[in-house]
């Protein structure tokens, strides 16, 4: 069964984005054995410039996930409207931080879209292919919607240690063209949710939640995983890093060591916890010993 994914972003001078919120849900899919040999996926859309070939790609997907952002919005909503049009049959679902939580005309103003996703997509995405492998009635799984229905939202994933990691399982090179001319960056998450529930914010509609750890190994592995592949910036998605102040200084050591000693990660971008300024300076300083 053939899916194209989309996760469009910006290019920067020669560096763009991997596309990690597709490349997570594809390791949890093939993480999965039921589902793992009977979808095939192909590479991501992220140049925004080739987009017009990524619709020509899809002329005989059998399923399309984008994964909408503030910043595709519109490039995504352009591919899926001509995907359609070519390939009336596709099975086209989106997902991610831009999809609107309550539009009662969602469907009327966007046809093209088959099915809205929303939260955490790697155990809906899950229900999902393993329903389309059998009966296609969707109706029971939890954080969709359709045209026809919507269900109650799937409940958030607890155990992040169950989730594969996009890097370290090499999904990431898997979706993408390793490229001379192209560097890449990591987004990176070492927690999930958000505590607080700030007016102006809105973390991929996960504050005001409980805030879920990955293991430190996992971590600290992929740190060694971004300097082996030379990746030069790290984008943390953490909405408040620094919040645990003892094992996110624990963080910021491996990633000077690292740095230290095989010169990459270059840049690190984190989202610094709020209201705690005192507890931060170390784990910043810690960070600059390390030339990041």
């Amino acid at each position: 069964i053939k899916v194209n994914t989309s996760q469009f972003n910006y290019q920067y001078g020669n560096q763009i984005h991997f596309p990690y919120s597709i490349a997570s849900l594809v390791s949890y899919v093939n993480n999965i054995d039921s589902l793992k040999n009977k979808f095939k996926f192909e590479k991501t859309f992220v140049f925004r410039t080739k987009v017009d070939e990524y619709i020509n790609e899809c002329k005989d997907s059998d399923i399309l996930l984008c994964s909408c952002y503030v910043w595709n919005w519109e490039t995504t909503t352009y591919l899926a409207k001509e995907v359609r049009k070519i390939n009336p049959t596709c099975f086209i679902i989106f997902g991610g931080p831009q999809v609107p939580d309550f539009s009662s005309d969602f469907f009327d103003k966007h046809p093209f879209v088959d099915m809205l996703v929303h939260g955490e997509g790697e155990h809906i995405l899950e229900k999902i292919l393993t329903a389309y492998l059998n009966d296609k009635d969707y109706s029971k799984i939890l954080g969709i919607q359709t045209k026809d229905f919507r269900t109650a939202p799937h409940p958030r994933i607890d155990n992040l240690g169950q989730l594969p990691s996009p890097y370290l399982t090499n999904t990431v090179w898997n979706l993408v063209d390793k490229k001379d001319d192209i560097q890449w960056i990591a987004s990176w998450e070492t927690n999930r949710g958000c505590p607080y529930q700030c007016t102006f914010c809105d973390w991929g509609s996960a504050t005001f939640t409980k805030l879920r750890n990955y293991e430190d190994e996992k971590l600290f592995n992929e740190i060694e995983w971004f300097a082996d592949n030379k990746i030069p910036y790290i984008d943390c998605c953490d909405a408040n890093f620094g919040i645990y102040q003892e094992r996110d200084f624990r963080i910021a050591k491996k990633l000077k060591e690292v740095a230290l000693e095989k010169h990459y990660p270059e840049r690190i971008r984190p989202a610094w916890a709020k209201n705690t300024t005192e507890k931060i300076i170390p784990i910043a300083q810690e960070l600059q010993k390390g030339g990041i």
